[in-house]
């Protein structure tokens, strides 16, 4: 399995998170996309890493108004 796959899975998990624990789940998804931002850098994929840089953005928007209403 290539680390694509890995990658989707552990995304697809931290939505699922999300739905349940808004905090954790984001927080997740936040590590994922660190992981997709390292993975488009060593692929030579940069359209991709633009991607994980905006979707990185949102899920740290999320993770912040989650955090404060704690």
């Amino acid at each position: 399995m290539g680390w694509s796959f890995a990658l989707a899975a552990g995304s697809m998990t931290g939505l699922w998170i999300a739905g349940k624990r808004p905090l954790q789940g984001w927080l997740v998804l936040l590590i994922m996309e660190v992981l997709w931002c390292w993975y488009s850098v060593a692929t030579k994929q940069y359209g991709l890493g633009i991607l994980c840089l905006a979707y990185g953005i949102i899920y740290l928007a999320n993770t912040i108004r989650e955090w404060k209403k704690k």
